[in-house]
């Protein structure tokens, strides 16, 4: 079984206890709401394990809290969390973009009236 048949198999096992309106009938669960929920959530994108399986618990338990019923793939990805990203400073690319860098404390410096920066130099021991 995949990682994605056994979250949904999941999710919708917490839901059935549920009790709520349009919930389809348990007979069908396995065999036409799992693939059917399967296409449609993956026509378009993609999923990881490691990235998605906990923000699949997380939509599920959203989904508990807040539904009259039955919900729809809509009303899960709706519910999915964002995918965190940290974004990575951007690197120096040598010398011209520290003359950039340089030239534009050097501006900042003379609006705001301050002494301007002095660059760096290398010291021959």
């Amino acid at each position: 079984m995949n990682w994605l048949k056994r979250e949904l198999l999941t999710g919708f096992q917490i839901l059935m206890t549920l009790g709520l309106d349009r919930q389809p009938a348990a007979e069908v669960i396995v065999d036409g709401t799992v693939p059917t929920w399967i296409n449609t959530l993956t026509t378009g994108r993609q999923f990881e394990e490691d990235r998605d399986a906990p923000r699949f618990r997380a939509a599920f338990v959203t989904l508990a809290g807040t539904c009259r019923a039955w919900p729809v793939p809509r009303d899960f990805l709706e519910a999915l969390p964002r995918i965190e990203t940290v974004q990575q400073p951007k690197a120096i690319d040598g010398p011209h973009s520290r003359e950039v860098g340089m030239r534009t404390l050097a501006e900042l410096a003379d609006k705001l009236k301050i002494d301007p920066v002095k660059p760096h130099t290398e010291v021959d021991a």
